[in-house]
């Protein structure tokens, strides 16, 4: 797992987790980043 520390949530407590990360902007911006290199 690339995260450990996530398998003791709940399937929503994970859900409501990657919800608060991808909504920070840099991780947005890292997620754009990376689906543009993979689109090249």
């Amino acid at each position: 797992s690339v995260a450990p520390e996530v398998k003791p949530l709940s399937e929503q407590g994970f859900y409501s987790l990657a919800e608060q990360i991808f909504s920070m902007p840099e991780v947005r911006a890292a997620v754009q980043a990376a689906a543009q290199r993979e689109g090249e």
